[in-house]
């Protein structure tokens, strides 16, 4: 699967400059980075609900920014996304049966029978009880909420979820559970997630594969234990340093000098900020590239070009 989502003029998205993923099949790819980054411009990039002005988005061999309306429509029964306050996308009026039934309705998947069944094996399959089905979403809790928002998700078995900041805003206890039962989910359907945090100690549970994000542009990208313990661009070293030894922390706090201006065209997006910075960051723009191969190891730095 290859994704390449493009830049986006439309305030207040951030603009996505050159982004090029590779997510195996089966598996996590974590993507970290603070608050403005254009992680969630990139969720919804990959499932059209930003316009792009320009890129490919491919998945599972499908050019999603080819497919008519009815197309897309189609396809997004494979390609189903966990938003980030499950309370505000969840309709109030609607409770929580019709809720998790609904994308079955709408792709007229099975018999209303065998909706019904498949409405149980949903609530079973994320821990819910059946005494919930007649509730609406404000008589939940929060980690409840979220357990409707996986079971509607993957109502419909996709191939590809997307993991919005699913669990910012759990408490830890609450966070641990539900990060857990996506493991568990994933390893029992084999879908492909990307999981997309501020936090760092949940990526570093949660991903086989890590990429930080920055001002739009992928900066670094390897396997979990490659990129915690070998972290090489000067960003992700920032932010595991604002982290702090073990990565214990709730939120992704990065040091002021982290938070870099607006570079000019032409230059390294992080030159504003770098402590490594060379004269060279402000007049060329770096790409990203193999530092390692086995295991994979990309970082977008100048230090590494030659």
């Amino acid at each position: 699967m290859k994704l390449w989502p493009s830049y986006n003029k439309q305030a207040p998205r951030v603009g996505l400059n050159n982004l090029d993923l590779i997510i195996p099949a089966g598996k996590t790819y974590g993507l970290v980075g603070e608050s403005g980054s254009g992680k969630s411009t990139l969720a919804l990039a990959l499932l059209r609900l930003v316009k792009l002005d320009a890129g490919e988005v491919w998945i599972n061999g499908q050019a999603i920014h080819t497919l008519s309306q009815a197309e897309l429509r189609a396809q997004r029964q494979h390609i189903q996304l966990i938003f980030q306050n499950p309370l505000a996308a969840l309709d109030p009026r609607q409770m929580i049966d019709n809720a998790i039934l609904e994308p079955l309705n709408l792709h007229k998947i099975g018999t209303a029978i065998q909706r019904k069944q498949q409405l149980r094996n949903l609530f079973e399959l994320v821990g819910l009880s059946q005494s919930l089905a007649n509730r609406y979403p404000h008589q939940l809790s929060g980690g409840q909420q979220q357990r409707v928002m996986i079971a509607r998700a993957l109502a419909c078995r996709p191939s590809f979820l997307i993991a919005d900041e699913p669990v910012s805003a759990l408490d830890a206890p609450i966070q641990a559970q539900i990060l857990n039962l996506l493991r568990e989910l994933q390893a029992e359907l084999g879908f492909t997630m990307l999981f997309i945090s501020h936090d760092l100690a949940v990526i570093q549970f949660i991903a086989d594969i890590v990429g930080v994000m920055y001002q739009g542009e992928l900066l670094e990208q390897a396997e979990n234990e490659v990129l915690f313990n070998n972290p090489c661009h000067p960003y992700t070293e920032s932010l595991l340093a604002a982290a702090g030894a073990g990565i214990q922390t709730t939120r992704l706090n990065p040091p002021e000098q982290a938070r870099g201006k607006n570079p000019l065209a032409g230059s390294c997006c992080y030159s504003g900020s770098c402590l490594r910075g060379m004269a060279v960051c402000s007049q060329q723009t770096p790409t990203l590239r193999y530092i390692n191969k086995y295991p994979p190891h990309w970082v977008k730095c100048l230090h590494y070009e030659n």
